[in-house]
């Protein structure tokens, strides 16, 4: 099995041209913060038009006292959430721009920074990382939809541990 090796700077420059997004909010830093509600959605919506809350499209068990779920597509539908727990910013799935992939990933990828795992396909790459639980994808390689997206904590997306993600920031 071949492995794709590319440097940050490298890949920041190849996903230039594929946005559109005027603002460079960085919902990474935002989580970091944990940015309250009231703070962090005027901004969500300067970057990425009008949110909606979707909590009330989850399960029940996901759906638990304190979890909010605010909800944007772009023009080619992609989709990016916002996890509030006790309305503060605590886990994001988003478009980004390439200024936020670059000033998350310049700090990951020094060499005291943790592995960086690169999976390349037909249709994008992705690059994750265990600690922090952060994943980017660049999606649409090469066509006028391309895009690259920000998940942190990475596994509350995949396993859609909503509340388990709020118990653990309220624990902090």
């Amino acid at each position: 099995m071949m492995r794709l090796v590319l440097t940050v700077p490298f890949l920041a420059l190849t996903m230039a041209p594929c946005f559109a997004q005027s603002d460079d909010f960085d919902p990474y830093q935002a989580v970091l913060d944990a940015m309250p509600l009231s703070a962090a959605q005027p901004l969500i919506e300067a970057a990425y038009g009008p949110v909606e809350d979707t909590t009330g499209r989850l399960d029940g068990e996901l759906a638990a006292a304190g979890v909010k779920i605010l909800s944007a597509r772009d023009a080619n539908d992609n989709l990016s959430a916002f996890l509030f727990c006790d309305d503060r910013l605590a886990a994001v799935s988003a478009i980004v721009t390439t200024r936020v992939v670059a000033s998350v990933l310049g700090p990951l990828s020094l060499p005291s920074g943790p592995v960086l795992v690169v999976n390349p396909s037909e249709q994008g790459v992705m690059i994750s990382a265990e600690d922090p639980d952060i994943s980017f994808a660049y999606w649409g390689v090469g066509t006028t939809a391309s895009s690259v997206s920000l998940s942190y904590p990475w596994k509350v997306f995949v396993n859609m541990d909503f509340p388990g993600r709020c118990e653990d920031v309220a624990a902090d």
